[in-house]
């Protein structure tokens, strides 16, 4: 009685169901699945693109600065060309 609740069941191509029968929702989940990974890509390239530009605009500030420093006089450092 043990082995026969034990025995694996095989059946022949003709007996298995269908994919669209076991699986009737693969399109929604494919369909999902591509709507996340493009959420997903926006946001991992829109993010990083704010902080260069939060970056860009303060280091623009701060050459702008640097002509009013130097003209009142000071020596410019030997690095600042």
């Amino acid at each position: 009685m043990l082995r026969e609740t034990i025995r694996p069941v095989w059946r022949s191509p003709c007996q298995r169901s269908s994919l669209r029968e076991t699986y009737p929702d693969t399109v929604i989940w494919l369909v999902l699945g591509i709507m996340a990974r493009a959420i997903a890509e926006i946001v991992a390239s829109v993010l990083p693109d704010q902080a260069l530009i939060k970056h860009d605009q303060a280091e623009a500030g701060a050459e702008c600065e640097l002509p009013m420093i130097y003209a009142r006089g000071q020596e410019r450092p030997a690095w600042f060309v």
